[in-house]
């Protein structure tokens, strides 16, 4: 389902929820990323962390145990095998 369809701006609009996981006290929000510039703006502004437009530049300067793939179905293989790779670099 598209992030529009869920009433979401952007991918990048799930990290609001990390705040109310039982996970909250062990998980930091470190980045995120959105071809949306508005949406990378919200995202920044509600987290404090930085947005990349290109997921593959995010993967490649940040470091990070959790990724949380929220865009649409059809690229959830290739951004959560790059994501994999980059973990295990």
């Amino acid at each position: 389902m598209s992030g529009d369809a869920l009433g979401r701006s952007s991918p990048t609009s799930t990290a609001p929820t990390w705040p109310r996981s039982p996970a909250k006290p062990r998980t930091e929000v470190v980045a995120g990323a959105s071809r949306d510039p508005a949406g990378g703006s919200a995202f920044e502004a509600r987290t404090g962390r930085p947005t990349y437009i290109d997921w593959r530049e995010m993967l490649a300067r940040e470091k990070f145990d959790i990724v949380s793939v929220a865009t649409y179905a059809p690229h959830h293989a290739e951004v959560t095998i790059a994501c994999a790779l980059a973990a295990l670099a």
